[in-house]
């Protein structure tokens, strides 16, 4: 089970990385676009088609690493009143639904993204964008995340009785460390 957890947390880094010099290259965009408006009077518009698609991107592909961490906003007001045992079996429930949610968005996204690529669509935009190159993040994004919920909610299952919330939400930065 180590072999898989290193795998995946070095996937779900990557796939952060990946995010971060998107996230990089949408600021760049949006500055030269508005340069391009203001300075030259000439639009750039394929720019901010690219920031649009780039958000997807971001959003998706940073998803496994922040789930990994513990970083994605929880509403914890009825878990967090239960038994410290509760809490953590309750807490890994959330996080198997989550797996079958994200497996839920991935599965026609992995399907679309097929179709798109076969049937070569385009998007009616200034560059004319693959389709399927922006439902991919999705796909990708979203496998990652059920993996790694699945992760987390063994982990919380797996957790001695001392640490009520499972170990994939204790110390993420403790856990990364151990696991590396």
């Amino acid at each position: 089970m180590g072999a898989v957890k290193r795998i995946v947390a070095r996937c779900n880094y990557v796939l952060a990385a990946v995010a971060a010099v998107i996230l990089f290259a949408l600021l760049v965009a949006v500055f030269g676009a508005t340069l391009s408006r203001y300075l030259l009077h000439e639009p750039l518009a394929f720019l901010i088609d690219l920031s649009g698609y780039g958000l997807i991107f971001v959003a998706f592909l940073a998803a496994p690493w922040l789930m990994s961490i513990g970083g994605h906003v929880e509403v914890d007001f009825l878990v967090s009143r239960v038994s410290p045992r509760a809490e953590r079996y309750w807490r890994a429930v959330i996080d198997f639904v989550t797996a079958v949610v994200a497996l839920a968005i991935m599965y026609p996204s992995a399907q679309l993204t097929t179709d798109f690529f076969i049937k070569g669509r385009v998007m009616q935009d200034s560059i004319k964008t693959p389709q399927w190159i922006l439902i991919l993040p999705i796909a990708v994004g979203c496998l990652f995340v059920a993996i790694q919920a699945v992760l987390n909610g063994i982990d919380r299952i797996r957790a001695p009785e001392s640490s009520p919330t499972g170990a994939a939400s204790a110390d993420p930065a403790a856990e990364r460390k151990a696991g590396s």
